[in-house]
């Protein structure tokens, strides 16, 4: 927040109650800009558990983290081709301490219900990568 006579109006200021939800990336102790602020239809958003193996995660990822959902199709016409599956899905949680069978860790993601299907199919018919977005160039 921005207390009262600072020329910056993008921001919320100290006087002002936040209300709404993050729908941009605020990192701690930075200042709350009007536009992370909005309103997400949360019923038609869902929590997707992904099982990715641990060296397809990036390292320290955390609840709030933003990823890109890369997936290669175990059957692929050209070895080790990826297609993008979904841009800047919100890291839910991160399930490391216990294992998958085949050794990986629980990811889950929240995403849109319309995107779900194509997601839960990428796991599905192949290997997951996780790719962090930085949080200063997340939008």
């Amino acid at each position: 927040a921005v207390a009262i006579g600072d020329s910056s109006s993008g921001y919320i200021r100290t006087s002002i109650e936040p209300s709404g939800v993050l729908v941009h990336p605020v990192a701690a102790g930075d200042l709350l800009p009007v536009v992370a602020l909005g309103t997400l239809d949360r019923e038609s958003m869902r929590v997707i558990t992904l099982p990715v193996e641990p060296l397809h995660a990036p390292v320290g990822l955390m609840p709030g983290d933003r990823v890109d959902i890369w997936a290669t199709a175990e059957e692929a016409s050209i070895p080790g081709a990826s297609s993008l599956v979904e841009q800047s899905a919100l890291v839910a949680a991160v399930t490391s301490d216990s294992m998958g069978v085949g050794g990986e860790i629980g990811v889950a993601i929240e995403v849109p219900e319309a995107r779900a299907e194509t997601i839960i199919t990428a796991v599905r018919g192949g290997v997951i990568d996780l790719v962090a977005i930085p949080i200063e160039t997340q939008a």
